[in-house]
């Protein structure tokens, strides 16, 4: 039976102030659970998220301004592809809802509602580090001109090591027996540095009808370890996974009869995925498989 069509809204002002990520505002709502997948909170692999007890991947549809987020082959949660600061409110939808939705939305409906154009032109620039060799560089803003409204937000992120940790368990090769083994090794290759871009324009079609165009682009460099491949003399190889996406999509409304309206909506995306000394095998979890 279809679940109860409440929606829970979470207004996400006081997290931009913080500097959180996106999961941490799904998180806060009661129910809601977000699986990480490294330690760093919203930099490195993605993450998994619970509604009710439910596993995220392939069981949660994740939209943003109602245009699909999952990835298409996997049903993974591009959760950290969005920059907090463009997201004004987070609605969640509770219960088996793909009779209405599709695909992906057995345990749930995630909407992340980005900020709309401002009337007066304003801007906001940003600059953080921390730990890890972790930075950030943030421009944010919007505004109109001749009546079409803008909203631009677009960051880069680096951070050296994601895992947050002195060792981590890495294959080597065991020269006596021939086999591939896990044993404590420095954090290398656990870096993760990516470029995310939101735009909007929004504009009168028309008396009654407006317009809303949207573009979103993502590229990621994800540093997975590394192994040695390479019997007698081995030399690790890095492994890693490079991820590009982009995704275009537009809204149009108009008033249909004095008392209903009309709402169509189209998008299309493109999303590229290339690894180096690995392939994809499967998800456990959140976290993608790959093996040499």
């Amino acid at each position: 039976s279809p679940g109860n069509r409440r929606v829970l809204i979470r207004r996400l002002g006081s997290l931009n102030k913080n500097g959180a990520g996106t999961g941490l505002g799904i998180c806060g709502c009661p129910g809601d659970r977000i699986i990480k997948s490294a330690n760093r909170a919203s930099v490195g692999p993605g993450d998994d998220q619970e509604i009710r007890g439910v596993p995220g991947i392939q069981r949660t549809l994740l939209l943003m301004d109602g245009f699909p987020l999952n990835e298409a082959s996997s049903g993974f949660l591009s959760i950290n592809e969005v920059p907090t600061e463009a997201i004004r409110q987070i609605e969640i939808v509770r219960g088996p809802f793909s009779a209405l939705y599709g695909a992906d939305a057995f345990g749930g409906v995630v909407n992340l509602l980005t900020q709309d154009p401002g009337q007066a032109p304003a801007f906001e620039t940003s600059v953080s580090g921390g730990n890890e060799g972790y930075w950030r560089y943030l421009v944010d803003g919007g505004g109109l001109i001749d009546g079409i409204g803008y909203y631009v937000c677009a960051d880069t992120r680096t951070i050296d090591n994601y895992t947050g940790r002195d060792s981590v368990n890495g294959q080597r090769l065991d020269l006596a027996s021939g086999m591939v083994a896990d044993v404590p090794v420095k954090p290398e290759n656990y870096g993760y540095a990516d470029t995310r871009i939101l735009g909007k324009l929004s504009m009168h079609v028309g008396e009654d009808s407006g317009l809303i165009l949207q573009a979103q682009y993502y590229a990621g460099d994800l540093g997975y370890g590394q192994r040695d491949l390479v019997p007698l003399f081995p030399v690790p190889v890095d492994n890693d996974v490079e991820t590009s996406t982009l995704r275009l999509g537009g809204v149009l409304t108009t008033e249909l009869t004095p008392t209903g309206n009309g709402r169509f909506s189209a998008f299309a995306r493109r999303q590229e995925r290339q690894t180096e000394g690995l392939e994809f095998s499967h998800m456990m979890g959140a976290i993608p498989l790959y093996v040499p």
